[in-house]
């Protein structure tokens, strides 16, 4: 699966430019924590499928996680080019 940040403070070609490549679930967590320096819960993620994207040519999904204190659930950290149903455990 390749992931790039869900920023909206990031322009595309940015966010094209840190994909990177994940194989399973537990390096997608380890990413998540590292990535958002810890501030979600990786044990709380989800992905959503989020439509085609002309822009990249993937079927785009949406990682989502609920930050670690509690306070805003299921936020978006990542778009993915597949589903987290994919990866390997």
């Amino acid at each position: 699966m390749k992931i790039r940040p869900a920023s909206s403070f990031l322009d595309l070609d940015t966010a094209m430019s840190m994909v990177k490549e994940i194989n399973t679930l537990t390096e997608l967590k380890n990413e998540i924590t590292t990535a958002t320096d810890g501030w979600f819960n990786a044990e709380t993620v989800t992905c959503k499928d989020y439509g085609y994207d002309d822009r990249t040519g993937w079927n785009t999904y949406l990682i989502c996680c609920d930050f670690t204190n509690g306070k805003y659930k299921q936020q978006a950290v990542f778009f993915a080019d597949s589903p987290i149903s994919d990866l390997k455990e």
